[in-house]
């Protein structure tokens, strides 16, 4: 299991309000499906530019 000093998980939790996600598997799962989408890299760019923003 991967384990995340206080530094990280708080990088973690940053990322994860600015996309509404409520936890890690949220995350997880967020993740999965714009991987796994054909459209994943615009949607993984257009999340990117929401986390910039």
């Amino acid at each position: 299991m991967l384990s995340l000093t206080g530094t990280s998980k708080l990088h973690v939790r940053h990322i994860m309000d600015k996309l509404n996600l409520r936890s890690r598997v949220e995350a997880a799962v967020f993740a999965f499906e714009y991987r796994s989408s054909p459209d994943g890299l615009k949607a993984a760019a257009e999340a990117g530019e929401k986390l910039r923003g």
